[in-house]
């Protein structure tokens, strides 16, 4: 997971800080977004290889952002958090491009699995041969 660079867009603030408890745990660069708009906003001036997006918030949310990663032709990875069984959003948002899904509530250990699963398949799609357990 060496040189990721992660994007957390969540409303509430808990999540937030269980993302940020992570990702500070294994040492990857992250930054945080509380609505739709500032995760908009990040993304147009920073890369970022992984985006954890809450498929409801204010000022756009999951499908909003989607559409713009897409009509910019982003290479991040998308994971979708929702707290609702939306299947028609979720659908709508894995058609747009999205990765995978978690459902709240979710524990920290499952942002890990999450986090070395795409770790591994970025390497695998760059080439890219070392990675940090």
């Amino acid at each position: 997971m060496d040189s990721m660079k992660v994007l957390i867009a969540d409303n509430e603030p808990q999540i937030r800080s269980l993302f940020a408890s992570v990702l500070g745990a294994l040492e990857i660069p992250f930054d945080l977004a509380a609505d739709g708009g500032e995760c908009l906003a990040k993304l147009k001036t920073r890369d970022y290889d992984i985006l954890f997006l809450d498929a409801r918030m204010p000022n756009g949310g999951g499908v909003e952002v989607l559409s713009s990663l897409k009509q910019s032709q982003s290479s991040t990875d998308t994971i979708i958090i929702s707290a609702q069984d939306d299947q028609t959003s979720i659908q709508d948002m894995f058609s747009l491009g999205a990765a995978a899904h978690l459902m709240k509530p979710f524990t920290s250990g499952a942002i890990e699995d999450v986090l070395r699963t795409l770790a591994d398949k970025r390497k695998a799609r760059t080439g890219s041969a070392s990675s940090k357990p």
